[in-house]
């Protein structure tokens, strides 16, 4: 279309280039358009579907139009090659003329390389089996500066069977006297219709820096010549200068997979034109074409066939007030992933105010809801459980957790109360592993406590005649486990050891700072897309990461239990120093077996071991083991 880089093209394409000769300031290149072509539409084509062509770059929808029908502002694509972009609105005609011996030159370097290029896409192109007999447009400069242009295509299918074709116009472009803005040019399609002026079928979408309109039906297909008359309006096209007002327009594009063998253009407009010209040929020619001057207008005629990748440019010159002054339409620039972080210092300031106050608030929450507060911070020893607390319970109390080590230990301590009773059962064969039974000695009672006896009913609803192996329950014995944490978490508040089950405590942090993560993202795209300030958004992410850090820590023990946990850390002590009071111990009947079970909560089961060597402990343990091994 115009001249210029398409605003968020993938590549580069040939478009003309102008300088004007005794204005440095207007000595600006056009950079080229993106396919401003026309495509057919094959029959069995991969992206044939009615609904896919509107997808194909993912672009599949418009952005910035006016309310109405059928207008359409496309959105932006991805560009890759930003940095190698140069000044790209619409000058005067000149540029061509002045910088031909330039051309000239650096078109003699490659003359070969673009022979052989320029062969190959050819040949390609001969291949898709149809052609562009002829493209006319009619080009009505209103009083108002848009444009009203009407194409006419004629196409020749010949036995091909397709349902159309897609004309793609530019309609976004680089902006570079402010590279936040792009230009826009308002496209609004009036019509589709063919030689006998029925309508066709069409839809418009976006496609990178293009209006897309797919013309044809989805459900029919045509063959032979066929013609497409294309009417669209266009508004904020023209450019202004400082002495006149001007159009610079690609009328055919450059990007065809089949050649155009005829293509014209007639402008008309609200009064004469003051200057005219066009040019035909690929990137960087100067061949010229006819012009025949017309009462208000002009008509371009293109004498050679236009081949893939050639350009058809014209140019129309007004007096100033002919039409109204052009003013470019700008909006702003979607920003670049790269853009999303900019490093200034306000941005700096806030992304560390943010880290600072975020983790700042982390640490008050976990001091004013997390934090225990004991009666007592001395630890002393305690000679017996705190409150005759079960070894689950002081478990708990310990690190805020119902595990599955406090089930073991309440496991064996069932076996020590007489509950039942553990065989070790010899391994079968070389290879075999060590296994144990478990069998019950008596049934439930009063004296258990909820968790107690989830676990004893829950050990013999697997086996046979009061007896299990351990190895049968290794499959279905999580459901108890599981419901006899959840029970002894409810015991614990219910007890008021905690004000809150500790689980869900945990639970709870751990999801909010998992949803502060996600606001985080939210707030670094947001921030990032509109002003670029998505580095505080990722400084958002640290206190909501801190958050899931502190989560297991954050359950909150009663005055209470934090007393009870004060005197269970002295109950340990005691327990790990077993080993240099052994003579101590030995006094004591049935100490070893009535406290395993703690020393199993603890992790210090070698020292209370080690603390009764020379003992027969076969004999301590006779009463709940059968086994040479309790280890």
């Amino acid at each position: 279309m115009a001249a210029a880089h398409l605003e968020g093209s993938q590549r580069r394409h040939p478009e003309r280039r102008r300088d004007l000769a005794h204005h440095d300031a207007r000595r600006v290149r056009l950079e080229p358009q993106l396919r401003p072509g026309t495509r057919y539409r094959p029959r069995d084509d991969i992206g044939d579907d009615h609904r896919g062509h509107l997808r194909r770059d993912g672009a599949d929808r418009v952005e910035g139009a006016r309310a109405g029908p059928r207008h359409v502002v496309l959105d932006r694509a991805h560009d890759v090659h930003r940095l190698r972009r140069v000044p790209l609105i619409p000058r005067s005609r000149h540029a061509l003329l002045v910088a031909a011996a330039v051309r000239r030159a650096a078109a003699a370097a490659l003359f070969v390389a673009a022979i052989a290029l320029l062969g190959a896409a050819r040949a390609t192109a001969a291949d898709d089996g149809w052609t562009i007999i002829s493209f006319d447009a009619q080009i009505r400069i209103q009083t108002d500066g848009r444009l009203l242009i009407t194409e006419t295509i004629d196409v020749d299918f010949a036995q091909l069977e397709r349902h159309g074709i897609f004309r793609e116009i530019p309609v976004r472009y680089d902006w570079p006297q402010d590279r936040t803005k792009v230009r826009v040019y308002e496209l609004q399609v009036q019509s589709v219709t063919d030689a006998q002026r029925r309508r066709v079928k069409y839809e418009t979408s976006g496609h990178g820096a293009n209006v897309q309109i797919k013309i044809g039906d989805p459900d029919h297909t045509v063959t032979g010549k066929q013609t497409y008359v294309i009417a669209y309006l266009v508004k904020g096209a023209l450019n202004a200068f400082s002495d006149h007002d001007e159009l610079f327009w690609n009328v055919t594009g450059s990007e065809w997979p089949v050649p155009i063998l005829r293509s014209s253009a007639t402008v008309s407009a609200p009064g004469p034109l003051t200057q005219t010209a066009c040019f035909a040929g690929p990137r960087g020619s100067t061949a010229g074409c006819q012009v025949q001057p017309l009462t208000n207008g002009a008509t371009y005629s293109n004498p050679r066939a236009v081949t893939p990748g050639d350009d058809f440019t014209i140019v129309a010159g007004l007096r100033k007030g002919v039409v109204s002054e052009p003013v470019p339409i700008l909006t702003d620039r979607p920003r670049e992933i790269e853009d999303y972080f900019d490093i200034t210092p306000l941005w700096l300031a806030l992304a560390v105010f943010v880290v600072l106050a975020g983790l700042a608030l982390v640490l008050w929450r976990w001091y004013t809801a997390g934090r225990d507060q004991p009666e007592h911070e001395t630890i002393v020893p305690e000679y017996e459980p705190p409150e005759k607390l079960r070894p689950a319970e002081v478990g708990l109390l310990m690190d805020e957790r119902a595990d599955p080590l406090d089930v073991t230990a309440t496991i064996v301590d069932l076996a020590v109360r007489g509950y039942l009773e553990i065989a070790e059962v010899p391994k079968e064969g070389l290879f075999g592993s060590r296994d144990w039974s478990l069998t019950r000695k008596k049934g439930s009672d009063a004296q258990l406590r909820d968790y107690e006896r989830t676990i004893l009913d829950g050990l013999f609803s697997y086996g046979s005649g009061g007896q299990v192996k351990l190895s049968e329950l290794k499959r279905h014995f999580y459901k108890t486990l599981n419901e006899a944490e959840s029970e002894l978490y409810d015991e614990s508040v219910t007890s008021r050891w905690f004000p809150a089950d500790p689980s869900r405590v945990r639970l709870t942090y751990a999801a909010l700072g998992v949803a502060l993560i996600v606001v985080a993202g939210i707030v670094t795209f947001a921030l990032g897309m509109f002003a670029g300030g998505g580095i505080v958004g990722l400084a958002t992410a640290v206190p909501a990461i801190a958050v899931i850090v502190v989560s297991p820590i954050m359950p909150r023990k009663t005055q209470s239990g934090a007393e009870l946990h004060r005197r269970a850390l002295g109950f340990e002590r005691y327990m790990q120093v077993a080993e240099t009071d052994r003579q101590k111990f030995a006094e004591r009947e049935h100490i070893f077996a009535e406290y395993l079970p703690y020393a199993i909560v603890f992790r210090c089961v070698d020292q209370w071991a080690k603390a009764f060597e020379g003992l027969d402990l076969k004999e301590a343990t006779s009463g709940w083991y059968v086994g040479n091994n309790l280890a």
